[in-house]
C-alpha cells in the first residue's frame, strides 16, 4: 500500500472521514483557502469573528482568484475559531509521504573573522529521500490517469499552431 492507501485505511479503521479531522468538505476548503490566501493570523482572526462565513477565495489554475459563494458555515458550527485553532487542526493531519530527516552540516561563508579567516556557520538541512519521494508519487492513485512516462508534445491549440516548450 501506498502512503495515501494506508492513511485512508486508517481513517476508515477509526470512521474518520476524507477531510478528517474537519468534518466536512465545506470547513476542509474553508482552511485550504484561508491557508493559501496569504492572509496574516490577524486578519484571518477577524474573518473567523463574523457571524457567519459565507465565502470561499477558489485559486483557478491561472492563480488568478476569483470568488464563489459556498454553503454557509456558521462560526458556531465551525470546528475551528481563530487561526491559532485552524492551525491545531492542520497540524493532526497525519503526515503522508516520506519522512522528512534533519542533518546537521557546516557552511563556509565568503565573511571573514576578525583572525581573517571565513566564518563556519553549522546550519539544519531538511530533506527526504527522493527515491521514495519518486516511489511515493508513481504509486499514488491521484495521479495514475495522468502519469506520463515519455516525452510529449504540447500545443497550445488543438490545430498545433504553436508548440508549447518548457523545463517539464
Amino acid at each position: 500500500r501506498t502512503g495515501f492507501e494506508e492513511l485512508r485505511h486508517t481513517q476508515k479503521g477509526n470512521n474518520h472521514q476524507v477531510y478528517h479531522p474537519f468534518p466536512n468538505l465545506d470547513e476542509w476548503k474553508l482552511a485550504e483557502n484561508l491557508m493559501r490566501s496569504g492572509l496574516s493570523h490577524a486578519k484571518i482572526d477577524r474573518l473567523l469573528a463574523l457571524p457567519t462565513v459565507s465565502v470561499y477565495a477558489h485559486i483557478l489554475h491561472h492563480h488568478i482568484p476569483t470568488i464563489y459563494v459556498c454553503q454557509m458555515v456558521t462560526r458556531a458550527n465551525a470546528s475551528f475559531h481563530n487561526s491559532r485553532s485552524l492551525l491545531q487542526l492542520i497540524d493532526a493531519i497525519p503526515p503522508v509521504g516520506p519522512e522528512f530527516k534533519c542533518m546537521n552540516i557546516k557552511v563556509r561563508g565568503n565573511v571573514l573573522d576578525a583572525d581573517g579567516e571565513p566564518i563556519i556557520e553549522e546550519l539544519e538541512l531538511f530533506h527526504r529521500d527522493p527515491v521514495e519521494c519518486v516511489r511515493e508519487l508513481l504509486g499514488n492513485t491521484a495521479f495514475r490517469d495522468v502519469m506520463r512516462y515519455a516525452p510529449e508534445r504540447t500545443y497550445v491549440d488543438e490545430k498545433h499552431s504553436e508548440r508549447i516548450y518548457n523545463d517539464m
